[in-house]
């Protein structure tokens, strides 16, 4: 197996390009969608291992996207929402569409890379 592909979406190009980087630092191969639509189109053209979101976009949110990705069986694919967005309504409205993981922007990176390892073996044994 070779390095596991993460579509990252927002609409926020450095902080896209900057999660891009130190995401390829740790091995990962990085594909980027710059809303919800393209994202979509991406991960059903290039079959990623793993999305991390952002929740707050033009056109659809994040939990819209993940809504999309969980309705199509084609597309049952960990995903995470890493947002600046902190409200607990939305928060639970993620883990009821079935989010894997939900974080702030302001997660320290080691974290996030742990919880990006842990749900990328986990998703090896999952059955949808």
């Amino acid at each position: 197996m070779g390095k596991a592909r993460i579509l990252l979406i927002d609409d926020e190009e450095d902080f896209l390009l900057l999660m891009k980087k130190n995401l390829e630092l740790q091995g990962y191969e990085i594909i980027t969608a710059t809303d919800g639509d393209l994202g979509l189109e991406k991960a059903r053209s290039l079959k990623p291992d793993l999305v991390i979101c952002d929740w707050s976009m033009p056109k659809k949110n994040g939990c819209e996207v993940l809504k999309e990705f969980r309705k199509d069986k084609s597309l049952r694919i960990p995903f995470i929402i890493l947002t600046a967005v902190d409200d607990f309504d939305k928060v639970r409205e993620a883990y009821d569409s079935e989010v894997d993981f939900y974080a702030p922007k302001t997660i320290e990176l080691q974290k996030l890379y742990k919880r990006i390892t842990t749900i990328l073996n986990l998703s090896k044994n999952r059955i949808w």
